[in-house]
């Protein structure tokens, strides 16, 4: 999909989904377009092989040992997973503004995110299956990187993109922050003021902003 995906906001319901962006910074468009132009001539040659494959893998015994399963997940890990967990939760938070009338642009209601639980059980899920599906005998740092890029795809890359400048470069304005991210100030304005809201950015007498300590504590830990 595109990014479009990302104006679908569910998060004030409890998001249910993941999200992993296969495009990175570093996709190299010639060399896929490469590949999709072969696989567009031979692709049909492939289709029997790819398709045992997946049905091998659907129908093959999973032999899932309670025990096994405890001992492959790491302390590191579970420490690492639960301050990842929280900061999505946190930083997807939606605050939500009356659109229309009078109060336009006035809060609704206080806003209050997830606590992070069914995030963590998620993430959680998806490294261990990874760990088996690698046949690795406990989750790693490779895997960990995984759920990390999983974890920060879940939440709007302008938000990202904020948290990283701001925790780089404490008390700075808006008109910066805008120019450094390549975002408009008004967009700029209105993101650092939600996070402001939800108590993850602080703002100095000169309107400058800085991670607040949650956000950084998170930030640090992850």
């Amino acid at each position: 999909v595109t990014r479009e995906i990302y104006s679908y906001d569910t998060s004030a319901l409890g998001e249910r989904f993941l999200r992993f962006n296969i495009i990175r910074e570093s996709f190299d468009e010639d060399k896929q377009q490469e590949k999709a132009m072969h696989t567009g001539l031979h692709g049909d040659s492939i289709k029997p092989k790819v398709q045992k494959l997946v049905k091998d893998f659907i129908e093959y015994d999973w032999k899932f040992d309670p025990y096994k399963l405890r001992a492959m997940v790491p302390q590191w890990f579970r420490d690492k997973i639960k301050s990842l967990a929280r900061l999505v939760a946190s930083l997807r938070t939606t605050v939500k503004r009356y659109q229309f009338g009078y109060m336009q642009n006035e809060i609704i209601y206080k806003p209050q995110g997830e606590i992070g639980n069914r995030l963590a059980v998620q993430f959680q899920r998806l490294a261990i299956s990874l760990a088996l599906i690698e046949d690795k005998p406990e989750i790693d740092q490779e895997i960990y990187i995984t759920i990390s890029h999983v974890a920060l795809d879940c939440l709007n890359t302008y938000i990202t993109d904020l948290c990283t400048y701001i925790i780089a470069h404490p008390q700075t304005d808006i008109i910066t922050i805008a120019k450094e991210t390549n975002m408009t100030s008004s967009s700029v304005s209105k993101y650092v003021e939600d996070m402001r809201i939800l108590g993850l950015l602080e703002k100095d007498a000169n309107n400058r902003y800085s991670a607040g300590e949650k956000l950084a504590l998170l930030w640090s830990n992850i």
